[in-house]
């Protein structure tokens, strides 16, 4: 059963194995202006609440969760619909955090929103605001959108063409976010929105994001069934092969209807398992993707410049049954089977994450150290249970900007359309 695949904040891990790395001290601090990305208070315009309220008419609340709360606003001056995203300051963690050079913390994310503020793909902030408890960004509302996963659901999987599409556009907008000292660290469906007026994406939730460096990052705030293997094992990564390793999931993802990968085990020592023909090419770059050793995986540019990319008229003209094949770009694990099934339909209930009394999609059979797991509903579940309303935080933004009401009870979430 497929459903949403929440983050899961590795910060809270406990590790009883001791071949494993501990975390180190950078993991559990914010980011400072010394961190190699000196920016100064003034390129950040942080503007007072009470100018917010001067300028938007709040109108309904779309959301609510354990970061705070999602409203649909209207500006006073143009009639201008906007969604605004109130976050508790008491709510954030150590790490999402970034401290100016005169002491004052922002937001992390107010920050990487901020460099990646001329990047027509994603989903560009129109000011930031600070309030004597809370933060506040007040973002564009697409009247008719829905997130990838909801528009890849509907569909069972995409055709090759319309991936190649979607994959293309998130590949350009990475290196524009790469070229702006950016790393969003949370590439999947849930985190894309597409715009259903002429079919572009654009990327949200820069919450789990990094400054972008060469060295190993040693904290990863993203969605378990999406990190790679080096995270799984050895708890560090250098960030851009993550990144491919994750678009190698969302490819997969779109042209097959589902994730490829469910345990730490399957991200360590399987390769994808394709559910439905495909042409020789996709595979060659999905298995190139998700290449166990880092350095094996292309890289964007590369991926740009991939046959199934570089040339429209393979994904155009992709052929109703195809051998497998390791052979070509990257090269990669094999996989036989190649048959075409009637691939079942993702539905909205899908989306929550399990319940308590149910391992966790990463969690469930994994040789991984035991986690502090993230539940919903109550009940006897092995794991520790942290507060659900955590979880509200990608959802909540990806619905309040497509217009969706996200409503929450005792059993967890869901977005209604």
């Amino acid at each position: 059963m497929t459903m949403r695949r929440f983050a899961t904040f590795d910060t809270l891990q406990i590790f009883t194995d001791n071949r494993n790395f501990l975390q180190t001290a950078s993991t559990n601090r914010m980011f400072k202006s010394s961190d190699n990305f000196p920016l100064g208070s003034k390129d950040v315009p942080i503007e007072p609440l009470d100018a917010l309220h001067r300028a938007y008419q709040i109108d309904r609340q779309l959301g609510s969760g354990g970061f705070g709360r999602v409203f649909l606003a209207i500006r006073r001056s143009d009639g201008t619909r906007v969604a605004i995203k109130f976050i508790l300051k008491a709510k954030m963690s150590v790490h999402s955090w970034y401290e100016l050079p005169n002491g004052h913390r922002i937001p992390l994310e107010f920050l990487l929103l901020h460099k990646c503020r001329h990047i027509s793909g994603i989903v560009r902030p129109i000011s930031f605001h600070e309030g004597p408890t809370e933060w506040a960004i007040v973002m564009p509302k697409i009247e008719k959108g829905m997130d990838l996963f909801d528009f890849i659901s509907r569909r069972r999987f995409l055709p090759e063409f319309e991936a190649r599409n979607f994959i293309k556009q998130l590949i350009e907008t990475l290196l524009a976010c790469h070229e702006a000292g950016v790393l969003h660290r949370d590439i999947k469906d849930e985190n894309l929105l597409v715009d259903l007026a002429d079919n572009r994406l654009q990327l949200i939730d820069f919450g789990s994001g990094a400054i972008l460096k060469e060295e190993q990052y040693t904290d990863f705030d993203g969605t378990r069934v999406y990190s790679p293997p080096e995270w799984i094992r050895w708890r560090r990564y250098h960030g851009k092969p993550a990144e491919v390793w994750a678009l190698g999931i969302l490819l997969f993802d779109m042209v097959c209807g589902d994730i490829p990968f469910e345990r730490d085990d399957q991200i360590c020592h399987s390769g994808p398992r394709f559910k439905r023909r495909l042409s020789r090419q996709c595979r060659q770059l999905i298995l190139a993707c998700l290449q166990t050793e880092p350095s094996k995986r292309p890289s964007l540019r590369e991926m740009l410049r991939h046959p199934w990319i570089a040339d429209p008229s393979i994904s155009a003209n992709a052929a109703t049954s195809c051998a497998s094949s390791s052979s070509g770009f990257g090269g990669g694990p094999t996989d036989s089977d190649s048959r075409d099934e009637s691939l079942p339909r993702r539905s909205a209930a899908q989306k929550r994450p399990a319940a308590a009394d149910q391992p966790s999609r990463a969690a469930k059979d994994s040789p991984s150290p035991p986690l502090v797991r993230f539940t919903i509903s109550g009940g006897s579940g092995s794991g520790e249970s942290l507060d659900s309303n955590l979880l509200l935080h990608e959802a909540e933004t990806a619905a309040a900007i497509c217009g969706q009401a996200i409503s929450s009870s005792d059993s967890g979430y869901a977005a209604s359309q």
